[in-house]
This record gives structure tokens, sequence and C-alpha cells, in this order.
């Protein structure tokens, strides 16, 4: 979510009024006048037809409303002393740095610390640790830049460790922990019988598609007809059974969600590898905001990880997020998903099951979600790995890394 320039800063509205012609004068005294000019206007109380007043009559700063919908239209997009674009959101309307954000599931960051107001892309939450302070909570080590560049491990310590799950008892039977390693294993075997890459590459605004066949790039295309409204480019998965990349995007350009109602609708996106040519779906049995995936049965599914917007639907950009954490097989060919599993998330990062719908790698018959990144994400600490055991009675469970504490 890129931080947006206010669409219309105070200089510009009190413009609106200002007079046909103008005398000659010092361009700082000239500002002024029209800020007077623009006061006197406005003493009646009232905002040009269709804007809505940000100070509450005081004469200050008149802004469009925030959205089409009945109740964005009766939301201004008042943002720090200017004005925010239509279907985007104020980090904190009081600040006077505040970011001008696409609209998100929750409210965008404010400033904490060191960290400005800003704009983190819908899988990440906000932190107080690495280089924007935007974490991805699937991501481990994302550090402070500076301690990342001096940290170092010793020739001992840096041997690899079976994770410690395979060795301490947890919720689960050790049984099913060996089971899960052994189906986690499987499902990184590396493909044989193929040499060529297919790789997506972001380029400033650009998404390209590359073909490295033997070590030697062999072709190249511009990515065409993919439209993600503004967002952040999320990470994509690939499927093998369609040769292309695939991602899924809540459509935010739609009303959000009402207590009882339908939830937001998903589109489901792909990307020829080859070609660069993009398509979409709608996908149908399935609503939310995706936080999580990973590739199923070659590629011809995913299993989805989703947030439901509806349970903070009656506190619009609300800093709240979802109590629980939903699970989905999606079929890439049709857009079609079943539900799989659902649990409560917990009260905060305490909860192994705080961040479950947050992951990038699962077992190969996607019974387990595995997340690999910190227990706390807010400050990036305790990376390790949690699973999330799917079914009829679903569980999680999170094991830090002792020799990554920190």
């Amino acid at each position: 979510h890129v931080r947006a320039p206010f669409a219309r800063p105070l200089s510009e509205v009190s413009a609106a009024s200002s007079p046909a012609r103008l005398p000659a004068m010092r361009p700082l005294l000239w500002l002024a006048v029209l800020a007077l000019c623009s006061v006197r206007a406005r003493e009646g109380g009232t905002c040009p037809a269709g804007e809505l007043d940000c100070t509450g009559g005081a004469g200050g700063l008149c802004c469009p409303p925030a959205h089409p919908w009945p109740e964005g239209q009766r939301e201004a997009t008042c943002c720090g002393g200017g004005c925010c674009s239509a279907q985007q959101t104020c980090s904190e309307i009081s600040e006077l740095d505040a970011a001008c954000c696409s609209d998100q599931l929750t409210r965008p960051c404010p400033a904490i610390g060191n960290y400005p107001a800003r704009c983190c892309g819908r899988w990440t939450v906000c932190c107080a640790v690495g280089t924007v302070g935007c974490c991805d909570p699937a991501q481990p080590w994302q550090a402070d830049s500076a301690a990342a560049r001096t940290a170092r491990l010793s020739s001992s310590s840096a041997t690899r460790q079976p994770h410690a799950a395979a060795s301490t008892p947890l919720a689960e039977s050790s049984a099913l922990k060996a089971a899960t390693f052994a189906r986690l294993e499987a499902s990184t075997t590396r493909a044989e019988g193929s040499s060529v890459v297919y790789a997506l590459l972001l380029q400033i605004a650009q998404l390209s598609v590359h073909t490295i066949a033997s070590g030697k790039l062999v072709n190249t295309a511009a990515v065409r007809g993919y439209e993600n409204y503004g967002a952040s480019t999320r990470p994509w998965a690939y499927s093998r059974a369609t040769k292309s990349f695939v991602t899924v995007e809540a459509n935010f350009t739609e009303a959000p969600p009402t207590l009882g109602g339908p939830g937001r609708t998903l589109t489901l996106w792909m990307i020829d590898a080859r070609t660069g040519v993009a398509s979409s779906c709608r996908v149908s049995g399935a609503t939310g905001q995706p936080s999580g995936y990973c590739a199923l049965d070659g590629g011809a599914s995913m299993l989805l990880g989703l947030l439901d917007e509806r349970e903070t639907a009656n506190d619009l950009h609300s800093v709240r997020t979802p109590a629980t954490a939903r699970f989905v097989k999606l079929d890439v060919r049709t857009g079609t998903a079943t539900e799989l599993s659902s649990l409560p998330r917990g009260k905060d990062e305490s909860s192994a099951a705080y961040y479950s719908s947050y992951f990038y790698a699962c077992t190969r018959d996607g019974s387990v979600a595995v997340r690999i990144g910190p227990r706390a994400a807010s400050i990036g600490k305790d990376s390790g790995v949690g699973l999330t055991y799917l079914g009829s009675e679903p569980a999680a469970s999170f094991e830090p890394l002792k020799w990554a504490a920190g």
C-alpha cells in the first residue's frame, strides 16, 4: 500500500474560492489572503455540494466523501490537515504527518517510535522492527536492518538443528507430529525431469515473467491485464498444473461487509508464466481477507487462510482484528472453494493460533498449515515454527527456535 499524497491539500481547497483576477503581491502574503477568503466564504457553515466539513463548521477544511456506498457518504476523507483520495483510509485524522492508505482490514499504521504513520500490505501487520515497520507474520527474522547487518553465527551454532516439535511433547501426540513432518518433507521434494524455471518479478510498478532454461534467460514478458486497485503486490504461489502464478485478493472496491450479511468477495488471479497474460474469476464458496496460502495437488488447488471482516463490521476502520481463522481449499481451475476448518485466534500474539492463517507452507495433503515466523510479529520476537492441524478438531502449536531467539 503505497503511501498516497493528500488529494487536496489545504492550499488547494482555499484556492477554490479565490477571485478570478488576482492583484500582484508577494507570494506569502497572497497565500494569507487566499486562506482568509476561504474562511470568510465558509463562515456560513457550509461546504460545497458533495463535500463534508472536516472541522465541525470552523471554516477550515472540506473533503469529498470517502466511498460511494451509504456509510462512506457520511465519512469524509479528512486526514491530518488535508484530504485523502476516495477509497483510502487515514492512519490518524489528528496526526499532522498522517498517511492515506488504500482501504484494508483494519486502520492503517499510526506513528510508532521512530516509524512514521505508514501504509502496510494487507497481508502484513504494524510492527516496530525492520526497515519500514510492516511485518509479515509468515516471514522470520525481520529484525532491525543495522542489527541484521552485524549479526553473526559461529560455525558451530550455524549447524542445522531439528525443530523442537520433533522431540518436545506438545498438545499433539508424537505419532501425529512424526506423520506431519514426514508429509511436510514429502511436499518439498524437488521436481525432477525439468530444467526450466519460471520467475515473477516486480520492477518498480511493473510485474514481469521470466523463463530460465539451463541457467539462461530465454524469455521475458511484461504482465498484462492484472489489476490490484492500488494495493501492494503480495507474494504469489506457483501452479505447476496450469503453469501460472496464482494469488487471491479481496475486493475492497465494494461496500464493507455487515454483521449477518455476505462477506467480502474474493478474486482469483492467474498469470501465465510463459506469456504474462493475466486472467481472473470471482471465487465461489468463500469470502474474507486472504492472509496465507500454499499450493496443493501440484498447484491444481490451494489451501487458503482467511480472516472474516464481518466480525468487526460495526467498527469501521477498527484497530481490532477478526477473532476467527478460517481455512478453505480452492480449486484454481474453477474458482470454487470448499470450507475445511476454522478455529479461534485467541486474544493476542501470545496465542499459538493468533497468526495461524498466515502461512506459505503446508503438508502435501493440506492437513497441516505451517507458519515460519515470529510469535510476536509486532516486535519481531521469538522466531519459530507454528503448526495448525486442520479437520474436525483443529488445533495450533508454536515452538520458538532457541538458537534464533529474538
